[in-house]
C-alpha cells in the first residue's frame, strides 16, 4: 500500500514537473525525444517584493549579517527571508518575535531582512560569541517557538563559556 502511494505522488511530481515546461527525460528518452520537449510557452512567474515598513533596512545576505552580529555580541542574531506571498509585515516579525525572545530571557537582540524569490518567509537566529551556534530556518508559523529556543540556547552559552560558543 505504502509502494502504491508513493508511485501515485511520484508520478504527481514527475507531472508537476512536465507542467511547469522543465525537460524530463526518463530511461528511453533516445527513442522518443520529442514527447519530452520543455514547453516554451509556459509563462514565467512574475515576483513581487514584500511590502517594507518604514525604518525597515533591506540587506543582500541576512544570515552573513546576522552571523558577524552574534560573534560580536552576547545577543540572539534573527536573519529574515521575506517571502513574496507573506501576509506578515517586517514590523510584525519584530514585534511578535521581540514578545518572544523577551519572554525567554533574551536581552540583546537584532533583527536582519533580506528579500527572498520564493513564496515562504523563512527565518533563522544566531547566536555566540563565535556566531557559531543557531537554529532554523524556520516559517513563519514555527518561528515564535524558534525564538524561544534561541533565547534558553543563547543564555546557556553564555553562562558556560568554556564551551567556546
Amino acid at each position: 500500500m505504502a509502494a502504491s502511494g508513493f508511485s501515485t505522488a511520484f508520478r504527481s511530481a514527475l507531472a508537476g514537473v512536465a507542467a511547469m515546461g522543465l525537460a524530463v527525460h526518463p530511461a528511453n528518452a533516445e527513442e522518443q525525444p520529442q514527447q519530452y520537449a520543455a514547453n516554451t510557452n509556459t509563462p514565467q512567474p512574475q515576483f513581487v517584493a514584500a511590502s517594507i515598513d518604514p525604518g525597515v533596512e533591506l540587506v543582500n545576505f541576512a544570515a552573513g549579517d546576522a552571523i558577524r552580529w552574534a560573534g560580536k555580541n552576547d545577543g540572539v542574531a534573527v536573519s529574515v527571508k521575506l517571502g513574496t506571498e507573506s501576509l506578515a509585515t517586517p514590523q510584525q516579525i519584530i514585534d511578535i518575535l521581540t514578545r518572544e525572545l523577551e519572554t525567554a530571557g533574551a536581552k540583546d537582540f537584532k533583527f536582519f531582512f533580506e528579500q527572498n524569490d520564493i513564496e515562504a518567509t523563512y527565518l533563522s537566529y544566531h547566536y555566540g560569541k563565535n556566531g557559531g551556534a543557531g537554529n532554523g530556518p524556520y516559517l513563519l508559523g514555527a518561528s515564535r517557538e524558534g525564538a524561544r529556543i534561541a533565547a534558553r540556547q543563547n543564555a546557556f552559552y553564555l553562562e558556560n563559556p568554556e564551551l567556546g560558543m
